[in-house]
């Protein structure tokens, strides 16, 4: 394999953290770098500082270069896959991908998801697979659609056509019987929990993301792989996130009016917090500027008052673990959205570290 720091931007990145007062841990760790992998470890093991301070990586190229490392490449079925957090979970452990199938109806998702890895095969319409198309698979993983059993939808589990998606993951488990499995979504009713459990065939872990981010996100995690722990508390604050943000993400006026009237009921109901030190779940309609996590952004001359805002797409993809305007391909509210549909990718990444020992 070439030198890959001839390739990946090597000597500009470690120019850009000595320039920008990276920790000397920081800038030895890519130093030392002998191989891309290593490499591609650190800066992502440290990218939400990376990202807070506009350092460029040129990710195509370390992408392309760290792929070719020696390790065995696995075939993965992303279901519902949405921007392709289960990829971007991969790439940060360092397992490599041979084909990545991705089932996906959203165009927008789409969009991001072929802007940043072209050669995802799309296979559309979770209901409408052809198994007999497909070669083994070693990994089925999927975070079928949630609003059935949050508690913020109606309850209707398995009785709305968006909790029957849920029985496709049963059915491509039997059909393809892949090495290992994972399965997201949100806590919900035990006897729910309970059914969804029996038909998998292993009980839920249950982990909030909030110990690897600064976000608060509890999720049940369904998966064959083994030894799957609760991980350690990395104790990251929102405030060591957030700093991102421009003239959209700030309160107009009549917005600002509402949330100085219903500021109380809000935070009273946990309809919304006021500069927590974790940020509240990220949700798809995070954009609506309704409720969340309010930020304090100082004093307003004009309107003679403090000023708030909310969390902007690039603090929400931070908080996901996503890097920094890897959604950049779509709207603004179509950001928000995927994002906060989306996966935990460090916690996705903790999980899958399980399988490293298989697939090396």
């Amino acid at each position: 394999m070439s030198n890959f720091k001839e390739y990946v931007s090597y000597d500009t990145v470690i120019k850009q953290c000595e320039e920008k007062n990276a920790c000397i841990h920081q800038i030895e760790q890519l130093k030392n770098s002998k191989t891309s992998d290593e490499f591609y470890r650190t800066i992502t093991d440290n990218i939400q500082w990376i990202a807070q301070n506009d350092i460029y990586v040129d990710w195509v190229k370390l992408r392309k270069y760290w792929m070719q490392d020696n390790t065995k490449p696995i075939n993965v079925l992303s279901y519902f896959d949405g921007l392709s957090g289960a990829h971007l979970a991969l790439d940060k452990i360092g397992i490599k991908i041979n084909h990545y199938f991705a089932s996906e109806i959203d165009k927008p998702a789409i969009t991001v998801t072929n802007a940043n890895y072209p050669d995802t095969i799309q296979l559309g319409d979770v209901t409408k697979i052809n198994f007999d198309a497909l070669p083994k698979i070693d990994l089925l993983i999927g975070g079928f659609p949630c609003q059935s059993f949050s508690k913020f939808g109606k309850g209707l589990n398995f009785d709305d056509p968006r909790g029957k998606l849920f029985f496709e993951c049963i059915k491509a488990l039997k059909e393809l019987k892949p090495k290992y499995f994972l399965f997201e979504n949100v806590k919900m009713k035990k006897e729910w929990r309970d059914y969804i459990s029996n038909l998998v065939g292993v009980e839920p872990i249950q982990i909030d993301s909030g110990l690897l981010t600064g976000q608060r996100r509890v999720r049940n995690y369904w998966t064959n792989i083994p030894n799957v722990k609760q991980p350690e508390d990395k104790k990251i604050k929102l405030q060591d996130v957030i700093g991102d943000y421009t003239e959209k993400d700030v309160f107009h006026e009549k917005h600002l009016k509402w949330w100085h009237e219903k500021q109380e009921f809000q935070i009273r109901r946990y309809f919304s917090r006021l500069d927590p030190e974790k940020a509240m779940t990220l949700i798809a309609s995070q954009g609506s500027q309704q409720g969340g996590t309010v930020l304090s952004c100082g004093f307003d001359e004009n309107l003679q008052q403090e000023n708030f805002r909310n969390l902007s797409p690039e603090e929400c993809e931070m908080l996901q673990g996503i890097p920094r305007k890897y959604t950049d391909h779509v709207s603004r509210r179509q950001r928000f959205k995927m994002v906060g549909n989306g996966f935990s990718v460090d916690t996705i990444a903790h999980i899958l570290q399980g399988m490293k020992e298989v697939y090396k």
